[in-house]
C-alpha cells in the first residue's frame, strides 16, 4: 500500500469524449501538459511526489502512459486504468467517487488530498493546481463549488457532495475537443513556454557563451580516407548569431575540440573562440573577469558532460533538446531544437527577445 502523510493523489479523466489527450500542443501531447501540472514541484504543503492515476478507455492513451517517462527532478508515481467507459457513471461527481475508491482499493494509492483533472481541459497550469492544493490544506470547511477542469477534495470528505472553490484563469477553462481547439491550445502553450523561458534568463545579461560540438553541430563528424574531418552547421544559427551580435553583447565559443573546423566556423561568424579546452569553467571565469562581467549574468549553452560545471555556474544554463541525459536536468532552459538543427538560433532569438522587452537595445 502506497501511503504518505500530507500526500496528494491526482486523478486524470481521459475517457472517450474527453478531448484529444494525445494531440500535440507546443510539441508535446496534451496529456503530458496535464502530468506536468500534476507534479506540484512548488506546492508549499506537498513534501512528497504525488500519485497520479489516469483513467481511460483508449488503448492509445493506455500505451502512452505505460511507456511514459517523466523527465523531472521530482518524479511521480503514475498508474493507468483502462476499461469499458460504460462501467462508470456519466455524472462527474460519481466518476470522481468511483475513481477515488478504485485508486485506493485496486492500486493502493492512499492520499490525504485528491485533485481531479480532465483531459478535455489540458490548459490547467501547475501553478493553479498547486494553489488549489495549498488552499485545500488551509481551508477548514469544504465549499459547494465545482469545476469541470479542476476539482480538489480531502479524502475524508470524498463521499460528500462538496468541493473546495478553485479560482483559475479563464484560459484554463477552455475545453479542447476539436482540431480547431487544439490549434488554440498550441498557441496558448507556446506563449506560456516562451514567457517561462524569458523569465529564466538573467534579468541583466552580460554575455552569451556556446559550446561548439553538439550545439552548432549535430555531434557527428565525417572523416575522409585522408583523415580530414568535416561537420554540418545550420544556416539559421548563423543568422541568429548575427542578430545577437547586433545587441552588442559579448559572445564566446568555448570548445574542447582542438580542431581547425571550430576556428574556421567561428571566424566565418565573427565570433571569439577558445578551443582545445579540457577544463572549461576556469577559462570561462577568467574570460569574464577580464571584461568585468558576471557569471551570474551569463547565459551558457552546452550539451555534454564537459559542460556540466559551466551550466551549473552560469546564471542560466541552456541545453539543446538532444543534450546528454546527465546534462538535461542541469539546464534551466531546454530549447525545442536539437544541436546543429537550430538550437543556437532558438537561444539567440530568446535572448534578443528578452533584451527587446527590457528596452536594452537602442533603436
Amino acid at each position: 500500500m502506497l501511503v504518505a502523510k500530507d500526500s496528494v493523489l491526482v486523478i486524470i479523466d481521459a475517457r472517450a469524449g474527453k478531448g484529444e489527450p494525445l494531440a500535440i500542443a507546443a510539441g508535446r501531447p496534451q496529456l503530458q501538459w496535464l502530468l506536468d501540472a500534476a507534479l506540484l514541484d512548488s506546492a508549499e504543503s506537498v513534501p512528497h511526489a504525488p500519485f497520479v492515476l489516469v483513467v481511460t478507455d483508449s488503448e492509445a492513451v493506455y500505451a502512452w502512459c505505460c511507456s511514459h517517462r517523466c523527465h523531472s527532478d521530482k518524479s511521480i508515481t503514475l498508474r493507468t486504468w483502462i476499461g469499458d467507459v460504460g462501467s462508470f457513471e456519466p455524472e462527474q461527481e460519481e466518476f470522481d467517487k468511483q475513481s477515488f475508491h478504485m485508486a485506493r482499493e485496486q492500486f493502493g494509492l492512499k492520499a490525504d488530498r485528491i485533485v481531479m483533472l480532465n483531459a478535455l481541459y489540458p490548459l490547467v497550469t501547475g501553478s493553479t493546481v498547486q494553489r488549489a492544493v495549498d488552499q485545500l490544506t488551509k481551508t477548514i470547511a469544504a465549499q459547494l463549488e465545482t469545476s469541470a477542469a479542476l476539482r480538489v477534495k480531502r479524502a475524508v470528505d470524498f463521499d460528500q457532495s462538496t468541493y473546495t472553490v478553485v479560482h483559475a484563469n479563464w484560459r484554463e477553462m477552455i475545453a479542447i475537443a476539436t482540431p480547431e481547439d487544439v490549434a488554440i491550445a498550441d498557441l496558448i502553450q507556446r506563449q506560456r513556454v516562451q514567457a517561462e523561458r524569458l523569465g529564466k534568463l538573467p534579468q541583466q545579461i552580460d554575455a552569451v557563451v556556446f559550446d561548439f560540438d553538439g550545439v552548432f553541430t549535430d555531434n557527428r563528424v565525417w572523416v575522409t580516407q585522408a583523415g580530414e574531418e568535416s561537420v554540418a552547421c545550420h544556416r539559421g544559427d548563423g543568422m541568429g548569431i548575427g542578430q545577437l551580435k547586433k545587441t552588442g553583447l559579448p559572445v564566446l565559443v568555448l570548445s574542447k575540440e582542438p580542431v581547425p573546423i571550430v576556428v574556421h566556423r567561428c571566424k566565418k561568424l565573427g565570433l571569439e573562440c577558445l578551443h582545445g579546452v579540457d577544463d572549461k569553467l576556469p577559462l570561462l571565469l577568467g574570460w569574464l573577469a577580464e571584461r568585468n562581467l558576471s557569471i551570474d549574468n551569463t547565459v551558457y549553452m552546452g550539451n555534454d558532460i564537459n559542460d556540466r560545471e559551466c551550466l551549473i555556474a552560469a546564471g542560466c544554463g541552456v541545453s539543446p533538446c538532444d543534450g546528454h541525459n546527465d546534462i538535461l536536468p542541469l539546464a534551466n532552459i531546454l530549447v525545442d531544437k536539437a544541436g546543429g538543427h537550430g538550437a543556437v538560433r532558438e537561444l539567440c532569438d530568446l535572448v534578443v527577445s528578452k533584451l527587446n522587452r527590457a528596452g536594452e537595445i537602442s533603436r
